[in-house]
């Protein structure tokens, strides 16, 4: 736990110190946002703002109908984030109250607007009707502890017969007995099956069927990875990192088949069946040890990213705050 802990603070301790650390040019710093959000396309801007006050339908209708050349880009872009927004929020007040009641039998349409008001649930304006978000009462749960507490009254908890915290430290108190980073292996048999069903568009007599299955990379914490089984024969499988060194490229590793389809009308099925060992990592982290990073570290891991990265006055004092007079990397 201390290690992960340390992992995570170092990360945001050093991100929040990124005037240390030489900038990279603008060129290289793309915008974490999509174009939806950053044009300056006029039609989007607008949109963008009717979006903003909940007027999804006149958004959609300008975007949709706009006569002039713009950001066609930005423009399809909003178009999707609005529609997967509705799908987002799919429930109405009524279908809210409806899912709490399974939890609190007694509760009534004045606590949904209670809860609402006080930003315990969340929910958004769409086209004049308040819409909650798909997995609520979730957050009610977690930010309402009189929510809670009638929940629990009608539904007791039982006591958790594991808990993170205790493995966590079960795992720390490992690796220091044993001196080594890897510790608890694990090990896992997995049977994966997919099925392209039969009569599926474009899948026709004769056509090539083209299929990638995950498999699991090997590297630090993953090990002893075996393939016991597949069906059909498969025509490639990625390498392994063990085989060639570092995990470099896209590290996702597959196993790709292909099919000449005989019956389009039958189900086509393609199914793997494999071993690996995982690992609890928890090294031995010494201050005294640190070094400074390379002058070829890549400065997008340390740098704002507008407009959802941004190192406000807030945080950077805090960060102060924290760090002191220290200059430890890892301390700090």
């Amino acid at each position: 736990m201390k290690s992960t802990l340390r992992f995570f603070l170092a990360g945001l301790i050093t991100a929040t110190f990124g005037a240390t650390l030489p900038s990279a040019p603008a060129a290289t710093q793309p915008p974490g946002a999509t174009a939806a959000f950053i044009s300056t396309d006029p039609i989007v801007v607008e949109a963008r703002q009717l979006f903003e006050e909940g007027a999804f339908a006149k958004a959609e209708n300008l975007l949709k109908n706009a006569k002039d050349d713009g950001d066609t880009r930005a423009r399809a872009e909003l178009v999707e984030v609005i529609r997967r927004t509705r799908l987002d929020y799919p429930m109405s007040r009524e279908d809210f109250l409806a899912k709490v009641k399974l939890d609190i039998p007694d509760v009534k349409a004045k606590d949904i607007t209670k809860w609402l008001k006080a930003g315990y649930v969340t929910g958004r304006t769409i086209d004049g009707q308040i819409r909650i978000f798909s997995s609520e009462p979730e957050n009610l749960y977690i930010f309402c502890k009189a929510a809670r507490t009638r929940k629990e009254k009608h539904n007791p908890k039982p006591e958790p017969d594991w808990l993170l915290t205790d493995h966590l430290n079960a795992v720390v108190k490992e690796a220091d007995a044993m001196h080594k980073a890897e510790v608890f292996p694990v090990g896992h048999h997995v049977n994966f099956t997919v099925t392209v069903p039969g009569g599926t568009t474009a899948m026709k007599k004769g056509s090539l069927l083209r299929v990638w299955l995950p498999m699991p990379q090997e590297y630090r914490q993953q090990k002893d990875v075996k393939l016991i089984s597949a069906e059909p024969a498969y025509k490639s499988l990625a390498p392994s990192a063990v085989d060639h060194g570092l995990v470099e490229g896209a590290a996702m590793r597959t196993i790709y088949f292909e099919k000449t389809v005989i019956n389009p009308d039958e189900d086509q099925i393609f199914s793997i069946n494999y071993e690996f060992t995982s690992y609890a990592f928890c090294p031995d982290l010494k201050d005294a040890d640190v070094q400074p990073l390379p002058s070829d570290f890549p400065q997008e891991y340390l740098a704002e990213r507008p407009p959802h990265i941004l190192f406000t006055d807030e945080v950077q004092k805090l960060a102060h705050k924290i760090v002191g007079s220290e200059t430890n990397p890892l301390i700090k």
